[in-house]
């Protein structure tokens, strides 16, 4: 996993990435957070870019475009358990401003709330990071799509399946091959000890580097 000191840690990918607006989209993480307060990103970048994370001090989870109105959607998760490992999925249709936002978390779903009017600009370039809100704690197998992935799909893998198997364990990470990442940053399983991280996924690849005193670590879900 990459473990981050919530002050100035995190992975810049080098270049910004943008999805298309008119694709749905399906963003999968693993994370596990060391303090409830201030507003954390797991992905976004140095400005207004689209960002996911959780915003301790006000219980939601958090789904936010990049581009003016800056449109947003939370999830009120309540408080999420400090110094344990949770799944997140946010599965976007992508139909702009009438979109649908679901939540996942730890495989159960919930129709996003507060959303705002305007599209979804997916466009990021960092893990651990949106803006000045860095990550205190760790995060693991980062995964994007250009598509809605299926309850079922988000189900498999918060229990480590492939794609359409069954059999699984809950709260363990699988190999997301069989799924088809555009992106997918393993964030760590493929080089401890290096300082470059790896985009294993389907796409064109984005690797990265580590900045500060970011580091891979064994602690995994």
């Amino acid at each position: 996993s990459l473990e981050l000191d919530g002050v100035d840690d995190y992975a810049s990918l080098g270049s910004s990435i943008t999805l298309s607006e008119d694709s749905a989209r399906t963003i999968s993480a693993w994370f596990n957070i060391d303090t409830d307060t201030g507003t954390r990103g797991i992905i976004g970048g140095s400005s207004h870019y689209f960002g996911v994370g959780y915003a301790g001090s006000l219980n939601y989870l958090y789904y936010y475009g990049g581009a003016s109105p800056y449109p947003y959607a939370t999830y009120g998760a309540g408080s999420v358990n400090l110094d344990t490992w949770h799944h997140l999925a946010v599965v976007d249709d992508g139909t702009g401003s009438a979109s649908t936002v679901v939540f996942y978390l730890n495989g159960v779903s919930k129709v996003a709330t507060n959303s705002t009017s305007g599209n979804f600009d997916f466009t990021f370039q960092d893990i651990g990071r949106k803006g000045s809100d860095y990550w205190p704690g760790f995060v693991d197998e980062i995964a994007v799509w250009e598509s809605a992935l299926t309850a079922g799909q988000i189900t498999n893998i918060y229990k480590g399946e492939d794609s359409g198997g069954s059999g699984g364990t809950n709260g363990t990470p699988g190999d997301l091959d069989s799924f088809n990442p555009l992106h997918w940053w393993r964030n760590g399983d493929d080089n401890i000890g290096e300082t470059t991280i790896t985009d294993q996924g389907d796409g064109t690849a984005v690797d990265g580097s580590l900045e500060n005193e970011a580091a891979f670590a064994t602690d995994v879900p």
